[in-house]
């Protein structure tokens, strides 16, 4: 069971803890509903336990990725999966991506909120310069979202990504350090003299 001690970080509404191996058939569930796959390189892929497995264990523990689950605060039940990837700590760079694989959570902002923790995760935490992502030109619920905790539109790759016989553009997005304000990380380490209040 799942309690606020195996949390990293915590809002108002949703909380960031490690992603687990027994939770693996959450996450495939997650991962194989259309209607959350839709908007994700792996549209149309029927994951087997088997692949997650082998994903799973692939991502744990590699420095390139940071991946977390997503809770409702409330009741800490899992919710979705963020990440960070590609990181590369010589340049201070990073790919953001996030999932909120139950569908009853979408537009009630657990993802606006859980978006603002892994930013802060990646730049407060991890010193991070500039974290970037990639997401559907249709999908315009994620952009406001992105929009709303401060990333800017970088960009455009055209007709980039195929779903049956349509084609689709990838909006870039980016955010700087500097551009980003800590709700939580930044306080809490200048408490303890880490960094510069």
């Amino acid at each position: 069971m799942t309690e606020a001690r195996d949390m990293i970080l915590a809002g108002e509404k949703t909380c960031l803890g490690p992603r687990r191996k027994d939770l693996l058939q959450t996450y495939l569930r997650w991962i194989n509903d259309p209607q959350v796959n839709c908007y994700l390189t792996m549209w149309g892929a029927a994951m087997s336990m088997e692949d997650e497995e082998n994903w799973y264990e692939g991502m744990t523990g590699s420095p390139e990725h940071r991946l977390l689950t997503v809770y409702d605060r409330e009741n800490f039940k899992p919710i979705g999966n963020t990440g960070l990837h590609h990181i590369d700590f010589r340049h201070g760079t990073a790919e953001f991506g996030i999932v909120i694989g139950e569908r009853e959570y979408w537009g009630r902002g657990f993802g606006t909120e859980a978006t603002r923790l892994m930013l802060d995760y990646g730049f407060t935490g991890l010193g991070l310069h500039c974290i970037r992502l990639r997401v559907f030109s249709s999908n315009e619920r994620a952009i406001r979202c992105y929009e709303n905790v401060g990333f800017r539109r970088a960009g455009r790759l055209r007709e980039a990504e195929r779903r049956g016989n349509h084609r689709f553009d990838h909006i870039l997005m980016d955010m700087l350090h500097h551009e980003f304000e800590s709700p939580m990380l930044h306080e809490l380490l200048a408490d303890e003299g880490i960094i510069e209040a």
